[in-house]
């Protein structure tokens, strides 16, 4: 049975960069972090949780990505987009914990 265009749309360049984006600004986010403890900044909330959070939104977008080019339907995308929100959330949260 043939199905129609839009149940092959899966992920394209843009989506798959757009993730790639996040999961850079979250490294970028790490290293920072990284630099501010060895410094000498104290994280005011319970490190094991901010680094969970960290290490958890960084695997995020991999798995996105990996699921994505696994499953190649327009369902994907929304998965790839459900992360950037996913790890924006997260960030907050880190924040919060930080301060």
């Amino acid at each position: 049975m043939r199905r129609g265009r839009h149940h092959e749309e899966g992920p394209n360049d843009v989506t798959i960069l757009s993730v790639a984006a996040v999961e850079l600004v979250l490294l970028v986010y790490l290293v920072g972090s990284i630099i501010r403890v060895v410094m000498g900044e104290k994280i005011a909330g319970e490190p094991w949780e901010f680094w969970g959070y960290i290490i958890t939104a960084l695997i995020l977008p991999v798995v996105a990505v990996y699921w994505s080019i696994l499953e190649r339907t327009r369902w994907s995308n929304f998965v790839m987009g459900a992360v950037g929100v996913t790890a924006l959330v997260m960030a907050a949260r880190m924040n919060q914990i930080w301060y």
